[in-house]
């Protein structure tokens, strides 16, 4: 079984991303910031469902992702 913050999310290293970009928004409070970082945000997303599928071809990832969710 998987220990470590992977038991919890399937990516836990975008959950990481999104929530430090989460935060940058909030800290610097500029227009600028918040396009890159909503644009970065979907990219994260929409890697998980380009990952996904190649993982299932290659790893017994099927079990894993009944049991985990993607993010939270």
């Amino acid at each position: 079984s998987k220990k470590g913050p992977y038991k919890y999310s399937r990516h836990p290293q975008y959950v990481g991303y999104i929530s430090m970009l989460i935060g940058l928004i909030i800290y610097t409070h500029t227009l600028q910031v918040l396009i890159i970082s909503i644009l970065a945000i979907l990219w994260y997303i929409l890697a998980t469902y380009t990952e996904e599928p190649w993982l299932e071809k290659n790893y017994n990832y099927k079990a894993y992702k009944k049991q985990t969710p993607r993010f939270l």
